[in-house]
């Protein structure tokens, strides 16, 4: 018979996913409140912690957006919305920017 043992936490926020969107959240979140975030597996085990799927963002020299959104849409084969992926495509870049301010080291 498995035991299981009972933790208890307060938080004023509790955010349920690891992924980037979840760490995110979380880590803007943090300055303001107690944040819990709530993960299936390690965080630096996920996709999203070795960039499994890459990121959309246009940083380099000669990169560009419409690239990006052109590379997505293929590899989508037809299940993604564009007006979605051009939105995810154009802001990528801001995206990283506040990553990197909140602390996220992407080397």
């Amino acid at each position: 018979m498995e035991m299981h043992r009972e933790t208890r936490q307060q938080s004023d926020l509790i955010v349920v996913g690891g992924g980037v969107a979840g760490l995110y959240a979380a880590l803007c979140a943090a300055a303001e409140a107690d944040v819990l975030l709530l993960s299936s597996g390690p965080v630096f085990a996920s996709n999203s912690y070795f960039a499994q799927g890459g990121v959309a963002a246009a940083i380099g020299d000669g990169d560009e957006p419409g690239l990006h959104a052109e590379d997505t849409l293929r590899a989508g084969r037809g299940l993604c919305r564009e007006s979605a992926v051009r939105v995810l495509t154009e802001e990528a870049q801001a995206r990283i920017v506040d990553l990197a301010d909140l602390g996220v080291d992407f080397r």
